[in-house]
């Protein structure tokens, strides 16, 4: 965590989609920039336990700010980033 939370704070979070893949495939992040980008996209015909299976998939960022209402602040308190597979339309 970039800054702690409390019981009792008041959390905002702000999301977005930074990358999608509609036809599907690998991610595989750079070793050195932990969550920080894509290096390598590989198609696949046949699911394995590092593809998707040709479904497509969309990474999201999600901020989680602290609220300080009394003196109209915020701070960041951490970043997360999510990676989901959607089904396919079938």
């Amino acid at each position: 965590f970039v800054s702690p939370v409390d019981v009792g704070d008041l959390l905002q979070f702000n999301s977005r989609v930074i990358y999608s893949l509609p036809k599907g495939g690998d991610l595989v992040l750079g070793e050195d920039r932990i969550g920080s980008g894509i290096e390598q996209h590989q198609q696949h015909d046949t699911p394995t336990s590092s593809s998707t299976g040709g479904k497509p998939l969309i990474m999201i960022e999600v901020e989680c700010y602290v609220m300080e209402p009394e003196v109209a602040k915020a701070r960041l308190s951490n970043r997360f980033y999510f990676t989901f597979i959607l089904p396919t339309r079938g």
